[in-house]
């Protein structure tokens, strides 16, 4: 396992995967690997691989010039990942997870929890969540909603680069 090295293309034997190519600072770099090639670069960052890789539909990789070593037609499809938006709200009382981040909350928020399995310990943080369709030809909901009553989450979002 090799930590910060970006992947460039993944290395077949026929249909086998033996190894990465990778980018250095000296050029391209072979890692061939002793048993296995796991690819976990998430929902973009791995059909993108598969992709530059010659692993995926024959047609596409040939109109873009990548030599297909693997015709693998469900690759690169529907590429699509968690879409976060943020509604923040200021809200008056006590309807937030907020009280309980002082510290004689947080203990007593403890406490209930051991004794009782209730407070603000034992929600899931998400409240309620349902599926839905955007488009409603579709044969399964394409959305995902959550609900959540996040503490402090507007010091996160200021902190994101690109949020919501």
């Amino acid at each position: 396992m090799r930590t910060g090295a970006r992947v460039a293309r993944i290395i077949l034997e026929g249909t086998r995967a033996v190894g990465v190519e990778i980018a250095t600072s000296r050029g391209p770099d072979i890692v061939r690997a002793d048993r296995e090639v796991l690819v976990s670069s998430g929902a973009i960052g791995s059909p993108k691989l598969l992709l530059q890789s010659g692993i995926g539909p024959a047609d596409h990789l040939r109109s873009v010039g990548v030599k297909v070593l693997h015709d693998l037609p469900g690759v690169g499809g529907n590429l699509q990942d968690h879409l976060d938006l943020f509604v923040i709200a200021e809200c008056t009382g006590d309807h937030t997870y907020d009280g309980a981040a002082k510290l004689h909350r947080t203990l007593w928020a403890g406490i209930q929890y051991v004794l009782f399995r209730t407070g603000p310990v034992a929600s899931s943080l998400f409240e309620t969540g349902g599926f839905w369709y955007a488009d409603p030809d579709a044969r399964s909901p394409d959305i995902q909603f959550h609900l959540g009553l996040g503490s402090g989450i507007e010091a996160g979002v200021e902190r994101l680069k690109n949020a919501g």
